[in-house]
């Protein structure tokens, strides 16, 4: 499965070593950066948010479901 960045208010999506908001960012992901979402899909809920482990050119680590666009 493949995905997008969505725009967000921030600018940069924050790509995270941990899923919680106070995981350590590995890289920030502007909008539109093509990510890949291995199968089966792994998602944690931390922080009041779902998050999606991804992986793009960047690197691997987890995003917040909401910055994620999906594409078949």
């Amino acid at each position: 499965l493949s995905g997008a960045i969505r725009y967000s208010g921030m600018g940069q999506a924050r790509l995270r070593k941990e899923p919680s908001l106070t995981g350590e960012v590995i890289d920030l992901l502007p909008a539109d950066t093509v990510i890949s979402i291995p199968y089966p899909i792994q998602r944690e809920a931390e922080d009041g948010l779902t998050w999606v482990f991804v992986e793009s050119v960047l690197g691997s680590g987890w995003l917040a479901e909401d910055l994620i666009i999906y594409r078949p």
